[in-house]
């Protein structure tokens, strides 16, 4: 008797982005990428999201950013005066 092949796993991740229209998956970067783009830490960005400022889902155990939600949350904080941090002292 011939042994039967295990069927391939797969994964929510791949489950979920296998849905998405072509080319809709150009909207969505991971965290990383929303991190690199914006100059925010990685943490930042995750509160960001769970705050809900900007949007996001989550696929599998990854959580993706909409690269649209991401811009227009960057615009909106350069017209508030760019971005806060560590006050620079002046000698």
């Amino acid at each position: 008797m011939a042994k039967k092949q295990p069927e391939r796993y797969i994964g929510e991740t791949e489950k979920n982005l296998s849905r998405l229209q072509e080319g809709e998956l150009d909207e969505w970067i991971t965290t990383a990428e929303a991190a690199q783009i914006s100059g925010y830490h990685l943490n930042h960005v995750r509160r960001l999201l769970k705050a809900g400022d900007l949007q996001g889902r989550k696929w599998g155990s990854a959580w993706m950013v909409n690269r649209k939600s991401l811009n227009n949350y960057l615009y909106k904080m350069g017209e508030k005066g760019g971005k806060r941090g560590p006050k620079t002292t002046q000698n």
